[in-house]
């Protein structure tokens, strides 16, 4: 099946961290990609909220006004992937998505990933990658005036973030240079990515070790980031 390098789905731990989420829907809008989730994904990310906060299924249904993607058949094909995982990666396949979203990227296996022409990108690495300075700044403008409790400007948002997405702070640091990270990042996933698609141009390839931090070192350097991440 044909994926759609406009297309991520986001896994259930990304749909239930509601700054990731808004980061990640907000800002792929000035990039031209489109988010989807499975009612899969967004049952085991209700599960997983805080009672008080906006349920995934009426922020889809009454913010997005979207539709859930396909449940996919025959999630046991995937072997080399976590059980309960299995069925994130079958749904993402359904929805011809050419990303993964995840936190836990080292849950889905390599061939598996391989076999579909699927990356699984951790949050942090795809907006660090993908976003550009309109997107981020818009991202960082909705969160302000969308949180319970936000910072009062975008430059004090973006430090705050730096803790737990560090890559995407560090990308856009020199646009907020009058404000520094709150506190330590916290310390990020073992692996970040996996499979055989280039984050930044979309190009599957044959030999996933020729990516460096899931992308091609001329990618990186179009994008004006060093090759070692």
């Amino acid at each position: 099946m044909a994926r759609s390098t406009r297309t991520i789905f986001l896994d259930a731990n990304v749909l239930a961290a509601p700054v990731t989420r808004t980061l990640l829907l907000v800002g792929i809008e000035a990039i031209d990609v489109v988010a989807t989730w499975s009612e899969h994904a967004e049952t085991e990310a209700n599960r997983h909220m805080r009672s008080s906060a906006m349920s995934v299924t009426d922020l889809r249904e009454i913010i997005l006004g979207s539709d859930l993607s396909p449940t996919g058949a025959n999630p046991e094909r995937f072997v080399g992937t976590k059980g309960a995982d299995r069925q994130i990666l079958a749904d993402a396949a359904a929805a011809s998505a050419a990303f993964l979203i995840t936190t836990d990227v080292d849950d889905f296996g390599v061939d598996d990933l391989v076999i579909e022409k699927i990356a699984a990108v951790n949050a942090d690495l795809f907006m660090a990658s993908r976003f550009t300075e309109a997107a981020y700044q818009r991202a960082l403008t909705q969160l302000v005036s969308s949180l319970t409790h936000p910072p009062k400007t975008v430059g004090e948002m973006h430090a705050l973030i730096g803790r737990k997405h560090p890559r995407l702070h560090a990308r856009f640091a020199h646009l907020h240079t009058d404000v520094a990270m709150e506190s330590a990042p916290e310390q990020e996933p073992r692996i970040l990515f996996r499979g055989a698609r280039c984050i930044i141009c979309g190009r599957a390839v044959k030999q996933p070790d020729r990516l460096i931090t899931g992308s091609h070192a001329t990618c990186l350097r179009r994008i004006g980031q060093s090759a070692d991440g």
